[in-house]
């Protein structure tokens, strides 16, 4: 080879070197700026089974992953519980580590007893610190999915305020943003524990919402918080099974000048659906269209999502609703009808005349005493009627000797039945009855009585 052509060669393969390390050095700085870092991090707890939020999570991260992530982020899917696990941690570099990913999260198991919240953010931390080693330059976002308190193991013997020390030491304002982390706190609704609930009032690096969402990462920027306050004039209603909807009034106070609030529910149907809040007090009134209920208790939680990034206090609320069996009409009828029958036999009674000290004495042929019976005494409550001798028992007369009767006006009357009476040498006719004033005698047989007022 001529020494020309030797030239030629070096000068091509200079050349061809030059542009080859330049594409290299494009791609590692493509792979830099790749890009963001994500971070799911998982609740197990057998707590999620319920209402099936297990399986909500799946389904969003399913959804979520596919959309927003692309070849080149890092993703790191961790799940706590009884103990907390690392099921990925690595680059997505090809579309079946899509299928991994949605495979590992797939087959999550949400059956622990424990739920060791502060032990995943502990170990999280740890993970940051060396991730924003390794990618300074890059976004964090964190992904924190969890229906519960924060409830370790008894064997690790930790202190309630283990957590509130973790999130101080790990997870204050300044390190989240010196660091570029933000973390978006996913309930679906569930009320988040004390810990977290004041943290996005310190950054708005942290957010708590009810779905997971593409982060806005230019629109995080430090401010003091926009709040509005949710309270509910009512949260407890007692409903037939029949009833359809109850309405109840949400108060809001808000210091945001405007922001749409969206309503969840697992059951039923809440209308409007969705409401426009201004700055300042408010009061809405909304309804709750409801779903064929079982006779019992019943609780409905309705959870509230901004649609400008606003903080809600609270996230979500309960309502409770104690459902009883549809009364029929003689039910309803029925207590008003005991109380007016109540009302007439009250009357009946107080109407009824009553005896007082008059008794009925025997007494002999010479006017001594032989025997003294109080009338009151054989009297009942509803009559003004006492029979001799079934009501008032005096030996020797028959059980339906005669009868005495007391009139509003105190009169006393006297009218024989099974026997004759004999008043001031005539026979009383039957069924008749015969005024007797007091001391005035009258004869049944050869006995004698009296009627006495004075004692």
């Amino acid at each position: 080879m001529r020494k020309s052509e030797k030239k030629c060669l070096i000068f091509f393969l200079l050349i061809l070197l030059f542009l080859f390390s330049g594409i290299l050095l494009s791609q590692e700085s493509e792979q830099k700026l790749e890009k963001d870092i994500y971070i799911f991090t998982i609740d197990l707890s057998g707590s999620m089974q319920r209402n099936s939020l297990h399986e909500k999570v799946k389904e969003s991260l399913k959804d979520f992953i596919p959309a927003n992530l692309k070849i080149g982020n890092r993703v790191i899917l961790m799940g706590f519980g009884d103990d907390v696990r690392y099921y990925w941690d690595k680059e997505i570099t090809t579309t079946e580590d899509f299928e991994q990913i949605l495979n590992q999260i797939d087959r999550l198991v949400f059956n622990h007893r424990w739920t060791h919240m502060s032990k995943a953010f502990d170990m999280l931390a740890k993970r940051m610190d060396e991730i924003n080693k390794l990618y300074p330059e890059k976004t964090k976002i964190i992904y924190f999915y969890t229906d519960g308190i924060n409830e370790p193991p008894p064997e690790a013997r930790e202190s309630p305020l283990e957590f509130k020390k973790i999130l101080e030491k790990y997870w204050s304002p300044r390190k989240i943003e010196e660091e570029n982390i933000y973390i978006y706190y996913i309930t679906f609704g569930i009320e988040p524990p004390e810990e977290i609930k004041s943290l996005p009032e310190q950054s708005a690096h942290f957010k708590i919402v009810s779905r997971p969402t593409k982060p806005q990462i230019t629109d995080i920027t430090p401010s003091p918080p926009k709040k509005i306050k949710f309270s509910l004039a009512q949260n407890k209603f007692k409903i037939s099974q029949t009833e359809k909807q109850i309405s109840f009034i949400l108060n809001s106070e808000s210091s945001v000048e405007t922001d749409i609030i969206h309503f969840n529910i697992q059951e039923g149907k809440i209308e409007p659906d969705s409401l426009k809040i201004t700055k300042g007090s408010q009061t809405n009134n909304l309804t709750l269209s409801l779903p064929f209920l079982q006779i019992g208790k019943k609780e409905m939680k309705i959870s509230l999502n901004s649609e400008m990034g606003s903080i809600l206090e609270p996230t979500t609320f309960l309502i409770t609703l104690e459902v009883i069996k549809e009364i029929s009409w003689w039910k309803k009828l029925l207590p008003i009808f005991i109380i007016l029958l109540f009302v007439i036999i009250m009357i009946w009674y107080l109407l009824t005349p009553k005896f007082g000290n008059e008794c009925l004495v025997e007494i002999n042929g010479n006017g001594i005493e032989q025997g003294r019976w109080r009338i009151k005494s054989g009297q009942k409550s509803f009559s003004n009627k006492v029979i001799v001798s079934k009501d008032l028992r005096i030996p020797g007369l028959l059980k339906n000797s005669f009868l005495i009767k007391i009139d509003s006006s105190k009169r006393i009357f006297i009218m024989p039945l099974d026997s004759e009476i004999n008043f001031q040498g005539k026979n009383i006719s039957k069924k008749q009855f015969q005024q007797i004033r007091d001391d005035e005698i009258f004869i049944i047989g050869d006995r004698r009585f009296k009627l006495e007022k004075r004692r």
